[in-house]
């Protein structure tokens, strides 16, 4: 992983394969990162034993997908090369 050559990060983008409670757990609480991932249409607000997967699921849940967007930077994508 990047973060254990030195490299830190203030958000993590994934999609939603991505939102398993262990890497909620492991990208929020044990090192402090933003954790940024959609989640599927029928989630419900709850933590699952991580406050911040809680928070991000309320807000998800509770906002228009497009305004959901914008305030998240999800989907937003930098371009590379060439």
């Amino acid at each position: 992983m990047a973060a254990e050559g030195g490299h830190r990060f203030e958000k993590i983008y994934a999609d939603g394969a991505c939102s398993s409670n262990r890497n909620w757990i492991y990208l929020t609480r044990e090192n402090g990162y933003g954790f940024i991932t959609s989640f599927k249409v029928n989630t419900r607000p709850v933590s699952n034993g991580c406050l911040a997967r809680g928070l991000a699921a309320g807000f998800w849940c509770n906002t228009p997908y497009k305004v959901w967007t914008e305030a998240t930077g999800y989907h937003f994508r930098w371009k590379s090369g060439p």
